[in-house]
């Protein structure tokens, strides 16, 4: 999936927490509000779950409001598989 480049305003607290999953866990910055943006949609209900590659969120696509979300990974499960 092509990405484009965004520009955020984050407060010190969430960039320490990010400096820390990148020490701790060797995620990169970017990946990391990647997944924590994904998982808030997907909790949101703007965003299911597809079918995973190995990369990572290219899975992820926009909810077309379907009663088949159900039988999608929840985003319980997302968050415990991205936010790591």
């Amino acid at each position: 999936m092509p990405m484009r480049r965004v520009s955020l305003f984050l407060g010190e607290d969430l960039l320490a927490g990010l400096e820390r999953l990148k020490r701790e866990h060797g995620t990169p910055q970017a990946e990391s509000v990647r997944r924590a943006i994904a998982a808030y949609l997907m909790d949101k209900g703007v965003l299911r779950p597809g079918p995973f590659s190995a990369g990572g969120l290219s899975g992820v696509v926009a909810s077309q409001g379907t009663s088949d979300v159900a039988a999608e990974p929840t985003s319980r499960d997302l968050r415990a598989r991205f936010l790591c």
